[in-house]
């Protein structure tokens, strides 16, 4: 609008960038589309790349015909079509070619390599993402016992939250792996999850409580926040703020006793106003958000447990799964992994109050 009604202020930016280059030219909406074209109207000189086939933000707004029609807004383009493919085998080609000539909008391309020798392609069909990822673990482990050397097998994956599953599979089949980036558990909403969780049944958990008090912010600074740790005396302010935290995990707990595992967790995220934190508009917001929506998965398998087990049994899930050397190539056995993680949460949970199981 701004460009539209101030043909002065579109003039300034248009001498300000001379050259518009865009990436990913296909996932662009129209707002975006109209933007570039502006810009670029004066000098005319626009690179886009981009791929037709490729388009996959559409429920974000992006239109694949921003690109189709490029040569049409600018009829002195010069196009360069970029087939040959330096990564993928012949066979992987194949699939593709035979899959992307099915579009009934797009550029015509034959995508091409010079690898020619590969493995034909196997397609897994699986009802569930248990399903799923027990395959691939027990693929992984039948590569093993046939003498496959552990660094020449990957598991890719597309969202993050996807790798929770995985490691929860590996991990019962005894297969030691490294994921590259963070684990799941690792993950800093997991952990403010938890964290709430276990400052609700503990109060004496000063590290969840530090992580959490001002998440999201509710006005406790770090001063305030290190006087309350340190049951210090606080002013009549001070006061106000802290009881409305307190409240909170008072509620927490009251839902952990009362209520299914899921369901406590929908309330958890409702009352603390976690969720408020991220825009669905922002795609790192969107990976922590798709995060957070898998551990609600994980703790519907918990529903069936009479509370507070069910919220008990994911938090020493997750001190399972989330222990640093829980699957370092020494650790040969479930068992002795048992007794390290024993070992290290003994002092903070105590002998009596944690019990470590081997998950089915």
């Amino acid at each position: 609008m701004l460009f539209r009604n101030r043909p002065d202020v579109l003039a300034r930016y248009q001498k300000r960038w001379k050259f518009i280059n865009i990436d990913e030219y296909q996932d662009t909406d129209h707002v975006q589309y109209t933007i570039a074209n502006l810009l670029a109207k004066l000098h005319s000189n626009i690179c886009v790349v981009g791929d037709v086939d490729q388009s996959i933000y559409s429920f974000r707004g992006a239109d694949f015909r921003n690109i189709l029609q490029f040569e049409e807004d600018w009829p002195e383009t010069r196009t360069i079509t970029l087939e040959e493919n330096y990564r993928s085998v012949k066979p992987i080609l194949d699939a593709a070619n035979a899959i992307i000539v099915k579009n009934v909008f797009r550029k015509p391309k034959n995508l091409f390599t010079k690898k020619e020798r590969g493995e034909k392609l196997e397609l897994l069909v699986a009802n569930t993402e248990n399903e799923e990822s027990e395959y691939v673990a027990q693929k992984t482990k039948n590569l093993l016992e046939e003498g496959a050397e552990p660094h020449s097998i990957a598991v890719l994956f597309r969202t993050n939250a996807q790798s929770r599953i995985l490691e929860e599979k590996f991990l019962a089949l005894q297969i030691p792996y490294h994921v590259v980036g963070i684990k799941f558990y690792a993950r800093k909403e997991i952990k403010d999850v938890l964290a709430y969780l276990r400052a609700s049944l503990n109060r004496n958990d000063l590290i969840s409580i530090k992580r959490i008090i001002n998440v999201p912010t509710r006005g406790i600074g770090k001063g305030l926040s290190a006087k309350y740790l340190a049951k210090s005396v606080l002013t009549e302010t001070e006061k106000k703020r802290i009881h409305g935290f307190e409240i909170l995990l008072s509620d927490i707990k009251k839902m952990i006793m009362m209520r299914p595992a899921s369901k406590t967790i929908e309330l958890l995220f409702k009352k603390s106003g976690y969720l408020e934190m991220f825009s669905p508009e922002i795609e790192e917001d969107m990976m922590h958000l798709g995060n957070i929506k898998e551990f609600l998965t994980l703790s519907r398998r918990f529903d069936n447990l009479k509370p507070p087990q069910g919220i008990i049994k994911l938090l020493e899930e997750a001190v399972l799964m989330s222990a640093e050397d829980s699957m370092s190539d020494k650790t040969k056995s479930v068992e002795e992994l048992k007794k390290k993680i024993r070992k290290k949460y003994k002092k903070k949970y105590g002998q009596n109050n944690f019990k470590v199981y081997k998950l089915n």
